[in-house]
């Protein structure tokens, strides 16, 4: 294991500075060493990458743009909120600090063609079901192995964990949330 410029103390600490890929962990895959993510040529064709995202070599460059375009948005919300073109975007305060509010957004309307991409589909394979589908792509992919707990560990064993995963992404791309599934009472704990 690799030890950042700064002493890590405390095991919260380190768990952030590996997350942070600050620190990698020789052998693993999820907190590997950062560096070999880059393409096995990047030094020899830098350029040729950097070029490839539209992107300035000089780091004291990208900082300066950013900046710019960061400050030249806050302008022009400052400019909006002034003289009252902001529509109805706020700044309030929540919990005593300045706070953005944007109410949400109306729905837009269905796109042209989606009805007749929703019958091709029940056509061609009939109604699917949006669990099973879920289920198939974790069996095939295995996604699910890839979230991981904001805790320092688990204590629900992996295929608890997996099945409510997948019942919170199921209320989620339903729609239904996450208290409907539950109430339906058909899917256990």
């Amino acid at each position: 294991m690799r030890r950042a410029l700064y002493p890590v103390v405390g095991e919260k600490t380190l768990r952030h500075a590996i997350r942070r890929r600050e620190i990698h962990v020789e052998g693993a895959t999820r907190w590997r060493n950062p560096e070999d993510d880059l393409p096995g040529d990047f030094e020899t064709t830098r350029t040729v990458h950097y070029a490839a995202i539209r992107q300035p070599m000089d780091p004291q460059e990208f900082i300066t743009g950013l900046k710019k375009r960061l400050t030249a948005g806050l302008d022009r919300l400052s400019l909006a909120l002034a003289d009252g073109s902001a529509g109805v975007v706020k700044v309030t305060t929540r919990h005593g600090d300045p706070w953005i509010t944007v109410p949400k957004l109306e729905p837009l309307p269905e796109p042209t063609g989606l009805q007749a991409l929703k019958d091709e589909v029940i056509r061609r394979w009939g109604v699917l079901d949006l669990l099973d589908v879920l289920k198939n792509a974790d069996f095939l992919t295995g996604f699910t192995d890839e979230f991981s707990s904001a805790a320092a560990y688990e204590r629900i064993d992996r295929a608890t964990l997996q099945r409510r995963l997948l019942l919170a992404l199921f209320a989620l791309g339903t729609n239904m949330g996450i208290r409907a599934i539950v109430a339906t009472g058909e899917h256990g704990g």
